[in-house]
C-alpha cells in the first residue's frame, strides 16, 4: 500500500518514542522538509500559492509545560528576524482559537489560548483574534501577509497541541522534577506527558518564493539574487580586452584567488560574462533591463590598473561606484551578501 503523507507530526511522535526522555532532554526539536501533499479542490489552485504539493520548514518542538512561554517566544522572534531579512515588515499576527469541533478539554484549550495571547502581547506588534479557526487540536498564530493584489496569504504558523502528545502515549520522565538526582532518559520516575509545538517560519516554500517573486518584481536583493553580476568587454575582438574580463569572471564568481583556484568553502557568486558582440551600450541595456545588481564593464583602462569600476543597484537605481582591484571588489561582494543587501 501507498499513500501520501499529508502532515509531519505523526511522524515526529513515533520518532520520538523511539526512546526514553527524561526532563532534561527537552526541549526536543525534529525539523523536516519533505514533501507534503492536500487534496486541494481544483478550482482552489493557484499558481504557486496553492498547490497540491509542497514543501513547508515543518518543525515540532516537544518541550515541558514551563518551556511554552519561552518556546513560543522564541519562535515569534525567529519570524521576526527571518522576515526582516527578507524585508518583509508588513505582515500581522492572527490568534485562532478554539473551533466548534475540538479535541480535549476546554481548561486545555483555555490554557493553550493564555500562553499564546501573552507570547503576543510580548512581541510589542499588533494582532487580532480569529474566533473558531484554530486547528482541531489547539490554537495557533498565523503570519498573513498580503500580496501585490491585496489578497491575504498564511504563511508562517505556530501552533500549541496538548492533544497529539496524549493520543500517542507520548511521557518524558518528571523525576528531577521531583527533586530526583535521576533525570536520564527513561528511568523508572514519575512519567509526566510533554506538549507539542508545531511550527513553520516559511509555511509553504512555495507560497513563500510566490510573494517574493511579486514583493521584488525581478529586482532581487544582492544575496538572493540569480543574477548577481554581469561583466561586460568594450571590445570583444581585444584579446587583452577579452583575458581581463575573464579573469574579472572568475575573481568576482570566488573561482579564482590570485593565480590559484579558490579553495572549497569559500563564497562563491553568479558571475555572467557577455560574450555576444552586441555593441558597448546596447549590452549594458540588456544588463539592467535583465535585472543584474552589478554590472563590470572592461576597456583598455581597466586592463592597464587592473582596477574596475562597477554600478551597483541602490535605492531603485544603478549607482556608480569608486573603481577596485578585482579582489577588492570581490571583497565587497562578500560584505553585501553577508549583510543581506
Amino acid at each position: 500500500m501507498y499513500s501520501l503523507k499529508p502532515m509531519n507530526c505523526p511522524g515526529h511522535c513515533l520518532l520520538y518514542k523511539v526512546r526514553g526522555h527524561g526532563y532534561a532532554d527537552l526541549p526536543l526539536r525534529f525539523a523536516e522538509f519533505a514533501p507534503l501533499h492536500r487534496d486541494e479542490i481544483r478550482s482552489a489552485l493557484t499558481g504557486l500559492t496553492r498547490v497540491r504539493r509542497f514543501h513547508q520548514d515543518d518543525a515540532h518542538i516537544f518541550c515541558r509545560h514551563d518551556q511554552i512561554p519561552t518556546e513560543i517566544s522564541s519562535t515569534l522572534s525567529m519570524i521576526e528576524t527571518v522576515y526582516s531579512v527578507f524585508g518583509l515588515q508588513n505582515y500581522k499576527f492572527l490568534l485562532s482559537t478554539r473551533p466548534e469541533k475540538y479535541m480535549g478539554s476546554l481548561s486545555d484549550w483555555e490554557r493553550a489560548e493564555e500562553a499564546l495571547k501573552c507570547s503576543l502581547e510580548a512581541t510589542g506588534r499588533k494582532w487580532t483574534i480569529n474566533e473558531g479557526d484554530g486547528a482541531f487540536y489547539g490554537p495557533k498564530i498565523d503570519v498573513i501577509l498580503v500580496d501585490s493584489q491585496g489578497k491575504e496569504h498564511q504563511t508562517a504558523t505556530v501552533q500549541l497541541d496538548f492533544q497529539l502528545p496524549q493520543k500517542f502515549e507520548l511521557s518524558y520522565d518528571a523525576a528531577a522534577a521531583a527533586g530526583s538526582e535521576d533525570n536520564g532518559g527513561g528511568g523508572g520516575g514519575v512519567k509526566e506527558t510533554p506538549v507539542i509545538i508545531h511550527r513553520a517560519i516559511f509555511g509553504s516554500l512555495e507560497r513563500f518564493m510566490a510573494l517574493l517573486i511579486e514583493k521584488y518584481e525581478k529586482r532581487w536583493p544582492f544575496w538572493m539574487s540569480p543574477r548577481q553580476v554581469k561583466v561586460i568587454p568594450v571590445h570583444q575582438k581585444n584579446e587583452s580586452i577579452r583575458n581581463f574580463a575573464e579573469r574579472t569572471r572568475d575573481v568576482l564568481a570566488g573561482v579564482v584567488k590570485g593565480d590559484k583556484r579558490q579553495v572549497m568553502g569559500k563564497r562563491t557568486f553568479y558571475v555572467d560574462l557577455e560574450e555576444r558582440n552586441l555593441g558597448l551600450n546596447k549590452s549594458i541595456r540588456e544588463a539592467k533591463a535583465a535585472g543584474y545588481n552589478v554590472i563590470v564593464v572592461i576597456g583598455e583602462s581597466e586592463v592597464g590598473s587592473g582596477e574596475v569600476g562597477w554600478d551597483v543597484w541602490e535605492g531603485g537605481k544603478y549607482v556608480k561606484k569608486e573603481a577596485e582591484g578585482l579582489e577588492g571588489l570581490y571583497q565587497k561582494l562578500v560584505q553585501m551578501e553577508a549583510e543581506y543587501q
